[in-house]
C-alpha cells in the first residue's frame, strides 16, 4: 500500500501601509516547478479587509488542488463545524464528477468550533465581479432592488486579479477596473481589487476551483456583510458537466458566519441581457472576453464574444455599445474542434433563441453548421439523450446525433490502436528515461485533462464521463 502523503496548511496576516496581504502556505504539496506553494490574497486597507475567525475559505481555497494529490491535509488553525462539513462536500462531488482527476484526501484542522451565525437582520452582500453577463445581472438584480424583501443589499463589488488579468499585466487589470467603475458609481457600491497568485496553484485545474479561489477573496469582507453573491453562470435547467461553475457548489464555501448564494439560476443568458437592457451603465461596461490579447476590452472575434452579440442582437441591443468592432459569425466557423460542453453552449446560449426567430434565419443556419461541424475533441458516451432531450428541437437532434456519433466511432478507432499505443509508450519510456517533474510542467493540460502524473504516486485510471 502506498504511503499517505501529508500536506500542512497555515495562514497568517500581514499589514502595511496601504494593504493587507493573507497568506496561505501548502507544505508538503508535491507542486510543479512553475506553481507557487505559498498563496496570497492582497486587498486595499480602505477597503477594511480582515482575517476571518476561522480558516474555513483558505482550506476550500487549496483543497481541490491537494485532493488531486490526495492523503491528509492537516490545517494549524480553527475551522468551523459548517465548513468542515461544506468543504468535504465540496470534495465528495468533485470526486464524484471527476475521479480520474481526484483522490480521496482527509482535512484534520487543529481544532472545530462553532460560529454563532451572523444572518439575522443583515442583509448585506459582497459580490464577486468579472464585468460578464451573469455579474452584471447580479449586481444589477440587487443593487438596483435592494430594499426588495428576497434580494440583498449589495455593499461591494470585488474584481479579482489574477484570474482574466494576469498578475505581471497590472496595467490591464487597472483598465478592467476603469471600465467597471461607472458601474459601482451607478448603483452606489464601493469597488475593490483584490490579487491573489492562487490560481498558478495546479493551474490545470481551472475553472473547477474558480468558485473556492474567488470565495477566499470576498470573504475577506466578512465583517462588512454575512452574505457573498456569485452571478450564476448555469441556468438550473442545465445540462451541467464535470467543470465549470454550477450554481450548487457555491455554498460549498459557506460557513454559518459567511453564506454564499447563487444569483439568476433561473434565468437564461438570453434572459438577462433583455433585463439589463434597458440601463445603458450596464451595458457600456460589459466585458465578457478571456480569450483577447487585452482582457480589459472585448476583442469581438472569440466564440464567447461573438455568441453575445448575437444574444444582444437577438434582444434588440445594439452589440457595439460594448464592442469595437462589427460582429462576423462567419468566425463560429473557424474552430475546428468544439467538445460537447461547447456544443451545449451554443445549443443553449444561441440556438434555442435564433432558431424560432424569422429575423434571424441567415444567423440560425450558421450557429446550426457551427454546431455540426468540427473534429470530436474526446470520446464522450453519456448526453446523447439529456442532451437532445434537455437543449436542441426535433428538427436539431439530427445534426447533434451525428456529432455525437462521430466522437462514438472515434473512441472505437482509439481502443482498437491501444495496443499499438502501449507499444510506442514503452519503446519511449524506455529510451527517454521515467517521466520528471519538468517534463509534466512542458505540457499544458487543457480543462478536460486528468491531473499530472507525479512520479510517487500511481496512475488512476480514467473513467468516462
Amino acid at each position: 500500500m502506498a504511503e499517505m502523503i501529508e500536506m500542512r496548511l497555515r495562514c497568517w496576516q500581514q499589514t502595511e501601509a496601504t494593504h493587507s496581504t493573507y497568506f496561505v502556505e501548502v507544505d508538503g504539496i508535491p507542486a510543479l516547478p512553475h506553481e507557487p506553494t505559498c498563496l496570497y490574497w492582497r486587498a486595499p486597507n480602505s477597503a477594511q479587509p480582515a482575517m476571518p475567525p476561522v480558516v474555513d475559505s483558505f482550506v476550500a481555497a487549496v483543497a481541490l488542488p491537494c485532493a488531486a494529490i490526495g492523503g491528509v491535509l492537516k490545517v494549524e488553525g480553527k475551522m468551523s463545524r459548517s465548513g468542515l462539513y461544506n468543504v468535504n462536500r465540496l470534495l465528495q462531488v468533485r470526486q464524484e464528477m471527476s475521479p480520474e482527476r481526484y483522490r480521496p484526501l482527509r482535512i484534520e484542522p487543529e481544532s472545530v468550533v462553532d460560529l454563532p451565525s451572523t444572518l439575522v437582520g443583515n442583509r448585506n452582500a459582497i459580490l464577486a465581479f468579472s464585468g460578464g453577463v451573469d455579474s452584471t445581472h447580479a449586481a444589477w438584480i440587487n443593487a438596483a432592488n435592494g430594499d426588495a424583501a428576497d434580494r440583498m443589499r449589495l455593499t461591494k463589488l470585488v474584481l479579482v486579479h489574477g484570474f482574466d488579468a494576469p498578475l505581471d499585466r497590472p496595467d490591464i487589470f487597472a483598465r478592467m477596473l476603469e471600465r467597471a467603475r461607472p458601474l459601482a458609481q451607478h448603483f452606489g457600491v464601493e469597488l475593490v481589487g483584490v490579487e491573489t497568485n492562487a490560481k498558478s496553484l495546479s493551474s490545470y485545474l481551472w475553472p473547477h476551483t474558480a468558485t473556492p479561489l474567488a470565495a477566499a477573496a470576498i470573504n475577506l469582507f466578512w465583517q462588512e456583510a454575512p452574505f457573498g453573491i456569485f452571478g450564476g453562470g448555469f441556468n438550473y435547467n442545465s445540462n451541467f458537466l464535470a467543470q465549470g461553475h454550477q450554481p450548487y457548489f457555491d455554498q460549498y464555501c459557506s460557513n454559518d458566519a459567511f453564506t454564499l448564494l447563487t444569483d439568476a439560476g433561473g434565468v437564461t443568458r438570453t434572459e438577462k441581457l433583455r433585463n439589463i437592457a434597458a440601463d445603458p451603465a450596464m451595458l457600456t461596461g460589459l466585458r465578457v472576453c478571456w480569450e483577447g490579447s487585452d482582457v480589459s476590452r472585448n476583442c469581438g472575434r472569440c466564440e464567447k464574444c461573438i455568441t453575445t452579440m448575437l444574444g444582444m442582437k437577438v434582444v434588440g441591443i445594439d452589440p457595439r455599445i460594448a464592442f469595437d468592432v462589427d460582429m462576423d459569425l462567419a468566425l463560429l466557423l473557424v474552430q475546428k474542434q468544439r467538445t460537447l460542453y461547447q456544443v451545449r453552449d451554443l445549443g443553449e446560449m444561441i440556438w434555442n433563441d435564433v432558431k424560432s426567430d424569422p429575423r434571424f434565419v441567415a444567423e440560425a443556419a450558421v450557429v446550426r453548421q457551427a454546431i455540426a461541424m468540427g473534429e470530436p475533441t474526446r470520446p464522450y458516451k453519456v448526453l446523447k439523450e439529456n442532451l437532445l432531450r434537455n437543449f436542441f428541437s426535433r428538427e436539431m437532434q439530427p445534426v447533434v446525433r451525428r456529432y455525437v456519433n462521430a466522437l462514438r466511432l472515434r473512441w472505437r478507432s482509439v481502443k482498437k490502436g491501444a495496443a499499438g499505443v502501449a507499444v510506442i509508450i514503452g519503446i519511449a519510456a524506455y529510451h527517454l528515461g521515467p517521466l520528471t517533474l519538468e517534463s509534466v510542467a512542458e505540457s499544458s493540460p487543457s480543462d478536460d485533462s486528468p491531473s499530472p502524473i507525479y512520479e510517487h504516486l500511481p496512475a488512476s485510471a480514467d473513467k468516462e464521463v
